[in-house]
C-alpha cells in the first residue's frame, strides 16, 4: 500500500517490519547515522526510528515537498512551493530535531531555496534580499532591496550575489517587461555588472567546479564567466515537437 515502508533483513532476505508512515506515495528516503530515517512523501516529511518503526517527528505537512540533507547530517532542508510559485525552504536542525529560522517570521517574509544547499535566500519587503549559510545560519550580506525579484544565485568565491528582477516601463502599447540580471558585491552592496534580457529567464545556476554560471531561457542556455559575467558560449536548445 502507498505510504508503507518495508524493512528487509539483508542476511535472511526476509521482511523484518512493515511500517505505515504516510497516507500517500513515498518520494525520498535518507538514512541517518543514528539509525533513523527521513521519509518524504507527496504531502509530508517525517523522521522514523528504524529500530522500533516509530515516527519520531513530523517536520512538514503540505503539498509536494522536496528534501536534501547536508553531508554532515546536521541540517535538513525542506523545499516547497506556496503562493506566487515561489520556492520556500524550511531548515531543520537534526541534532535537536527542531525547526530553525534566521529571523523572526513576518507575514510577507519568505525563505527561498537554492540549488546549492549550503546557502538559502531570505527576502523581506521591509529590509531586502540576503544570503544565509545553512550550516551556521549566519547572514553573509547586508540586505539588498530589489523590486519584482525572480531568481538568485550566490557565487561565494567571487562574493557576488546574482539577482534577476523584472523591470516594467510604460510604452504606447501598454507595459514593457524586461528581465535584468545584476551582479551585486555582497561586501559593498554595489552592482558590479549588469545584463538586460528581452526574453524570459527561467533559471540561473552553477556548480562549484565550473568557472562559469548558466542562464537558462526558453530556447537557449548562456554560459557566463563568474567574475565578469562575460558571455563565453551560447547553446541552442531544441524545441520538442
Amino acid at each position: 500500500p502507498k505510504g508503507n515502508l518495508i524493512q528487509w533483513d539483508r542476511k535472511t532476505k526476509r521482511v523484518r517490519r512493515v511500517m505505515k508512515i504516510h497516507d500517500n506515495g513515498v518520494m525520498q528516503l535518507f538514512l541517518l547515522k543514528d539509525r533513523t530515517l527521513i521519509s518524504v512523501s507527496k504531502r509530508s516529511v517525517k523522521q522514523v526510528d528504524l529500530r522500533t518503526g516509530e515516527v519520531l517527528k513530523t517536520y512538514y505537512r503540505g503539498a509536494n515537498p522536496r528534501a536534501s540533507i547536508q553531508s554532515n547530517q546536521t541540517r535538513l532542508l525542506i523545499k516547497t512551493r506556496k503562493r506566487q510559485r515561489q520556492q520556500y525552504v524550511i531548515v531543520i536542525d537534526l541534532t535537536k530535531r527542531v525547526k530553525v529560522r534566521p529571523e523572526p517570521r513576518a507575514r510577507d517574509n519568505h525563505m527561498l531555496g537554492s540549488r546549492n544547499d549550503q546557502y538559502f535566500f531570505y527576502n523581506s519587503p521591509s529590509q531586502g534580499l540576503s544570503v544565509w549559510q545553512v550550516s551556521s545560519l549566519k547572514r553573509i550580506n547586508q540586505p539588498i532591496k530589489v523590486k519584482n525579484f525572480r531568481h538568485a544565485l550566490y557565487l561565494p568565491q567571487e562574493k557576488t550575489l546574482c539577482i534577476v528582477n523584472e523591470e516594467r516601463t510604460k510604452v504606447s502599447q501598454g507595459i514593457k517587461r524586461t528581465k535584468v540580471l545584476r551582479g551585486w558585491n555582497v561586501e559593498t552592496t554595489q552592482v558590479v555588472w549588469e545584463q538586460v534580457y528581452e526574453k524570459h529567464v527561467r533559471s540561473i545556476f552553477t556548480f562549484a567546479s565550473l568557472p562559469y554560471f548558466l542562464v537558462l531561457m526558453n530556447n537557449k542556455v548562456e554560459l557566463r564567466d563568474k567574475k565578469t559575467a562575460r558571455l563565453l558560449k551560447t547553446i541552442k536548445l531544441r524545441q520538442a515537437n
